[in-house]
């Protein structure tokens, strides 16, 4: 069952507007609309627990009349005695009589999670009577009743089998689970008699309500449910082809540190300023063997370095000018860093020459170059080439250009595909030139299948 928990403001709408001595004057139809319109259908439930928990306690109720209401509100939140939730208790008030049981022999051992009808909560004749007419099939004259009415009514002459209905309520006891079924109640009607004749104080009994009712840790809100018990999965025994896991008794290995890690080389520096210094000459012009050999074995020595000797894209294209073999290593060196697409940049921006050529040649040779930096440059050497005025210079660049193109396609670096028509137009352009020819024948052999063109390029982007 939910936990009843109900606000002051909840608690006092139902007892004295709902359940009001005023309210019980009026037809049972009457005493449903007033609860239908104080409390919306999503909450009926809880309610429903808050008035079975208050029936089971024959003082919280003041008068006869108002355990009317409660049970006649019990049932309307689900008409329907084989489904309804609160069966099991209503079969409780069926089977105790408040005038036939011994308050001090009160039987506690059927004590569940629905509060049972010890003498305390034991129906009255009226209200087993009540009930009987519900749970078997009201009548409309029945609803037009007031519970005042019910309450005093003569049932001398009623004539129900209360075991009967009371085994039928039951049965909705069976659609709840074995633990629910095996929990009991934290509430237990107290089984002795009163001290003080008459009703009980008012001030007292709406105490008690509020103790057992409000808060999410009301008293109400629990149960005593068995432990589940999840017993440990036996050990299957070990076979013999199986492998066996071994706990060896041994101290742990002693760590091993490594003091020369973190632990900066004393030359780092020097290397660096000197590495610095032949850079700065290699940008304005052309390095020594000497030279060139220092600088290429002590990048090849550490790589990183390449990341403190001051190389800025800007600087590049004098390096090319002046020491390709020098620029290519140090461009292999940064093909993985994240700032290589700069670099890339820049060769496509630079005026064309023999040595930047030799440079994209050499590096789509060692590594996977992008194929839209491979494309950018080509294109940017045709139009190099078509802004040329003079002749002699135009008719040497040309010629580079298609030399270039027929090792990139020739050496599978490049797919020529993808600018194939602006190739093709290139060389028709400049036909007069023998490269140039011998470039479209190469061109027009791959259009008719001969020549494999497949690059072995990624396609992935700058």
């Amino acid at each position: 069952m939910g936990a009843p928990c109900l606000s002051a403001q909840e608690l006092t709408t139902l007892l004295q507007n709902v359940l009001s001595d005023n309210a019980m004057g009026a037809g049972l139809d009457l005493v449903w609309q007033n609860f239908a319109k104080e409390f919306p259908r999503k909450d009926h439930f809880r309610i429903g627990d808050s008035l079975m928990l208050l029936l089971a306690e024959a003082d919280l109720l003041a008068s006869s009349a108002q355990r009317i209401g409660a049970i006649s509100l019990l049932f309307g939140i689900c008409p329907e005695p084989n489904n309804n939730p609160f069966g099991p208790f209503f079969a409780n008030l069926l089977r105790n009589d408040r005038s036939s049981t011994d308050r001090s022999s009160t039987d506690h051992s059927s004590t569940d999670r629905f509060p049972t009808s010890n003498t305390t909560d034991a129906a009255s004749a009226q209200e087993k009577a009540f009930l009987a007419r519900l749970v078997t099939g009201p009548t409309r004259e029945l609803f037009k009743e007031s519970c005042r009415y019910i309450a005093s009514a003569d049932v001398s002459n009623v004539d129900f089998d209360y075991e009967k209905i009371a085994t039928n309520l039951s049965a909705s006891l069976k659609t709840f689970n074995l633990r629910v079924r095996a929990s009991r109640s934290c509430v237990i009607p107290d089984p002795g008699p009163d001290t003080q004749p008459g009703r009980p104080d008012s001030q007292a009994v709406w105490m008690t309500a509020e103790s057992l009712l409000r808060g999410d840790a009301n008293p109400s809100s629990g149960a005593f449910e068995p432990p589940m018990l999840r017993p440990a999965p036996p050990l299957h025994p070990v076979e013999e082809d199986e492998l066996m896991w071994l706990n060896p008794a041994m101290s742990p290995p002693p760590i091993q540190w490594d003091f020369t890690m973190c632990v900066p080389v004393a030359t780092t520096q020097e290397t660096e300023t000197e590495l610095k210094q032949v850079l700065e000459d290699a940008c304005r012009s052309v390095l020594n063997p000497q030279q060139q050999n220092f600088f290429l074995s002590k990048l090849e020595a550490d790589p990183d370095l390449v990341y403190h000797i001051d190389l800025t894209p800007q600087k590049l294209p004098k390096l090319i000018e002046f020491n390709p073999l020098v620029a290519i290593e140090v461009l292999l060196k940064l093909t993985t860093s994240s700032c290589i697409h700069e670099y890339f940049t820049t060769i496509i921006k630079m005026e064309m020459s023999l040595h930047s050529m030799e440079v994209v040649n050499r590096l789509t040779t060692l590594v996977e170059l992008p194929n839209e930096f491979i494309h950018l440059y080509i294109s940017n050497c045709i139009s190099q080439c078509e802004q040329v005025k003079e002749k002699y210079m135009q008719n040497r660049l040309v010629r580079l250009v298609c030399v270039f193109l027929q090792s990139m396609i020739r050496n599978r670096h490049c797919n020529i595909q993808e600018i194939f028509i602006e190739v093709q137009a290139f060389c028709i352009e400049f036909s007069r030139i023998r490269e140039a020819a011998g470039l479209f024948r190469l061109l027009k052999s791959i259009e008719e299948g001969s020549l494999p063109v497949e690059a072995n390029g990624t396609n992935s982007s700058m």
